[in-house]
């Protein structure tokens, strides 16, 4: 036992200095409770108590350990090695010089000057020039860098392995694994269960891999981000800033700067960020597999009640921020997107969105993330939702073309207007469209149809126009520029018009056309002309209304639309020698009701039946129920009525289709006859089928007869 200054020196440098020792000959063993100061090359430090074997040669420090590791002359000469002395301390430490391996147990600490190691063990390899060059941490591993870059490492266990000059080259940590880097302006933060990290030959972090529940934080004033993964990789550059990171599985990132949340999901994710001289500001992010990218409406406001969500759907996207990393510049999605835009509030009049494309862009103003302009490529779909109370919508309205463009208000998000190009087809209901392009303005509910074959149709008619506006708020409708509507049947205009074969469809053809559709009422003009076989009407404007079941056909109106009787009445000669005869008919308008089943023409009334002509200043017609015949004729103002070998003329004219009998009024009717000159009076009748006529005056009823001479 030696007591009192005991300084032990061996063979290999190693000096030991204690109050007292006891010494076992044998063995070559040395031990003492007391504190000991030791040195070796360029190893020193104190403990106290500490047992030392010779054989293998082993140094147990058993309390309060404090190891110092100065750099060698080699190291101080490299400007890349480490040049400042490594103070290792714990509770108990054991060193083994042949493995050159140091056991910290307790509060274990290993401390350069910027950066320092703890856990609860530490063990670490030392090189043959007494450099660490391996340390493994267990239980409550921490590592901390003290640089103007601050980083923190957490985790349950953790390796560490050092380059030949002494510097961390590379981390491995295990177990509620935990990282922060601290920068003036930002701070960036990453979860995981493991964690992979490699250093460059600054010291700075320049790879991260981290695997299960991989969680980031990216805090700062401009581009705050949360990424929550699987599995995650991350690259700094040289000065330690964040230049990408890549989440795989699950993906979720949200972004936490003030405005609409933004919410990105997809299988696979990188995040790429432009370095600056205090921060990383997010550029772009790129998304991968199952990508759903979601902006939450803003906070609704007295000029915006009633603002929308927007969902965006792909199987790839990519997202780019304007310069600072807080605001959307833009975002592209690819493989079947599907954009839904959905007002927060179910009310009257609220529409939901929803457009399908193979690519879609969506461009950002510059702040706020509000979107200013859409656009989308291939197999392009919008469905259209207006509410009409809660729980009830209108027919959803479909638009289906090759390609899409659609502009935002900045302030309320909502889409002004959109225009689709390329085999464009709408539906509404039972309303269809077809054209090759189609404009949009959602503040006037207005969809303009242009280009190619411009046509519109529903369950009753059929309408083709070089142009077509509908206006689907206002139920109208205007067609411009050889418009041709057909009318699968007469029941299709609602028996507005005066055709009688209800299996044969109607014809209508004009300049343009305006339909309202609320109200029942189509207007064609510009040389408007409806027909069905062989019956027609022409005008300037014909103008139909179905709940009343009228027509109206104003300037230069012609028709032949009524046929009727003529030949002689039945029992003449003992045979009926009828036959039906189209009447043909000019005038300035024409007034035709299917309820009443009158026609009535106004203003230079002319009508020609075979060789008969009837002109007048207005001329109705009282038709059969069941067929365009007419049984009774009455005409007005000025009437001239021309049959062959005659001609009348009075105030009026009624005829009467059963007995082809013709009544002429006036006060000064007359019929001129080629045979017997000229008969006057109040009334004068003529019989059908002959050439006698009744004429009834102050002296009673004559019958006047004329033979006419056939001339051979």
């Amino acid at each position: 036992r030696f007591e009192k200054n005991v300084v032990i020196d061996t063979k290999d440098g190693l000096q030991v200095k204690t109050e007292s020792l006891d010494y076992n000959q044998t063995s070559g063993n040395a031990e003492t409770i007391d504190k000991v100061e030791f040195t070796r090359n360029k190893i020193s430090g104190n403990c106290v108590g500490v047992l030392l074997e010779s054989e293998p040669k082993r140094l147990e420090m058993k309390q309060a350990v404090y190891i110092k590791v100065e750099p060698t002359d080699q190291g101080k000469a490299n400007p890349q090695a480490v040049s400042k002395p490594v103070e290792i301390r714990g509770d108990w430490a054991e060193y083994t010089s042949e493995e050159q391996v140091i056991h910290l147990k307790g509060k274990a600490r290993i401390a350069e000057p910027d950066r320092v190691l703890s856990a609860d063990t530490l063990i670490a390899y030392l090189t043959d020039d007494k450099k660490i060059q391996y340390v493994e941490a267990h239980g409550g591993s921490h590592l901390e860098s003290q640089r103007e870059d601050s980083l923190k490492l957490d985790a349950n266990d953790m390796d560490f392995i050092f380059d030949e000059t002494g510097k961390l080259s590379k981390a491995e940590a295990r177990g509620s694994s935990r990282l922060e880097s601290k920068r003036s302006e930002s701070t960036l933060k990453v979860n995981a269960e493991d964690m992979d990290f490699s250093f460059n030959i600054g010291g700075k972090l320049s790879q991260a891999e981290t695997r299960g529940q991989s969680h980031l934080e990216n805090q700062g004033k401009t581009s705050p981000l949360q990424v929550d993964s699987e599995n995650m990789s991350f690259f700094f550059n040289d000065l330690g800033f964040l230049v990408s990171a890549k989440a795989q599985e699950n993906v979720t990132a949200i972004t936490t700067s003030e405005g609409p949340k933004r919410t990105l999901t997809a299988d696979e994710l990188t995040v790429f960020t432009l370095p600056t001289a205090t921060t990383s500001e997010v550029e772009r992010i790129k998304a991968t597999g199952n990508v759903n990218l979601n902006i939450a409406a803003p906070e609704p406001t007295e000029a915006l009640p009633n603002p929308s969500n927007k969902h965006l759907k792909s199987a790839q996207a990519e997202v780019f921020y304007y310069p600072g990393g807080q605001f959307l510049r833009e975002a592209q999605a690819h493989g079947q997107t599907v954009l839904t835009i959905i007002p927060v509030k179910e009310v009257p009049g609220a529409e939901k969105r929803v457009m399908r494309a193979e690519h879609n862009t969506l461009t950002f103003f510059e702040s706020a993330n509000a979107v200013r302009e859409l656009n989308a490529q291939g197999k392009v779909k919008l469905e259209i939702e207006t509410v009409v109370k809660a729980g009830v919508t209108e027919p959803m309205r479909v638009s289906e073309s090759d390609k899409a463009r659609a502009n935002f208000d900045r302030t309320s998000g909502e889409m002004l207007q959109a225009v689709q190009e390329g085999n464009f087809k709408y539906d509404e209901g039972t309303r269809h469209a077809l054209a090759n392009k189609a404009n949009y303005d959602a503040t006037k509910k207005l969809v303009e149809l242009r280009d190619g074959k411009v046509v519109v149709w529903d369950e009753q008619a059929r309408t083709q126009a070089d142009e077509i506006d509908m206006w689907t708020e206002k139920q109208e409708s205007f067609a411009r520029g050889k418009v041709r509507s057909t009318y699968y049947s007469p029941e299709g205009t609602g028996q507005a018009t005066p055709f009688r074969n209800m299996k044969a469809p109607v014809f209508i053809t004009s300049k343009d056309l305006h339909i309202f559709n609320a109200r029942g009422e189509a207007i064609y003009t510009g040389e408007a002309r409806a027909w069905q076989g062989d019956n027609f009407v022409r005008a300037e404007k014909l103008e139909l209304f179905r709940d009343n079941r009228k027509m109206v056909a104003t300037g230069d109106v012609s028709s032949v639309l009524y046929q009727a009787k003529k030949g002689l009445p039945e029992g003449k000669e003992g045979k009926n020698n009828q036959a039906s005869v189209p009447i043909f008919a000019t005038a300035d308008a024409m007034d035709y009701s299917d309820k009443d089943r009158l026609a009535q023409y106004n203003g230079s009334v002319k009508m020609k039946q075979g060789s008969e002509i009837l002109e007048a200043s207005q001329v109705k017609i009282f038709l059969d129920r069941e067929i365009n015949e007419m049984k009774r004729l009455e005409a007005f103002e000025k009437v001239v009525l021309t049959q062959p070998g005659r001609r009348g003329e009075g105030d009026k004219v009624e005829y009467t289709a059963y007995d082809q009998r013709t009544i002429l009024t006036g006060n000064m009717a007359r019929v001129v006859s080629d045979l017997q000159g000229t008969i006057t009076g109040r009334r004068l009748t003529l019989l059908g089928g002959d050439d006698r006529i009744l004429v009834d005056d102050q002296r009673g009823t004559r019958r006047v007869r004329s033979t006419h001479e056939v001339q051979r």
